[in-house]
């Protein structure tokens, strides 16, 4: 069993740890592990509280308790900024700029509303001219 002192020593060495890290989350697998760690120093604490209540320990416990909360909970936002950040520079990877510049296309419809380029038999108004019908089909 750990002590309080060295519980608390190495819960404020991560809590420090993670201020720096996760503010630019370079590599989450160290933020995870980090959490984990300070997870693992608050149930220690929480087991020594336990045993030896004091209202002292009691207020750094819930001191720790809250920060490993916010912790999380910036982690978890952080990794969603970075994954939908990661997402928009894979769409835009793969968008043809040809297309967005114009000429880029060889296809005939282009000048189509694109719902009438993907109307397959011309049943779309807009592929049909004004006043005439769609052909009729047996």
């Amino acid at each position: 069993m750990e002590t309080w002192k060295g519980t608390v020593r190495r819960a404020r060495e991560i809590e420090g740890l993670l201020e720096a890290r996760l503010p630019e989350l370079k590599n989450p697998k160290d933020v995870e592990a980090a959490l984990v760690e300070l997870r693992s120093c608050v149930d220690a604490m929480a087991s020594i509280v336990q045993q030896a209540p004091t209202t002292a320990n009691a207020a750094v416990l819930q001191r720790y308790t809250e920060a490993l909360s916010d912790f999380e909970a910036e982690f978890k936002r952080s990794s969603a900024r970075a994954r939908e950040q990661r997402d928009r520079e894979n769409l835009f990877r793969g968008a043809d700029t040809s297309d967005i510049e114009g000429g880029g296309r060889d296809d005939p419809n282009a000048d189509l509303d694109p719902l009438a380029a993907r109307d397959p038999l011309g049943l779309h108004p807009l592929a049909l001219g004004y006043g005439q019908r769609p052909p009729f089909r047996q």
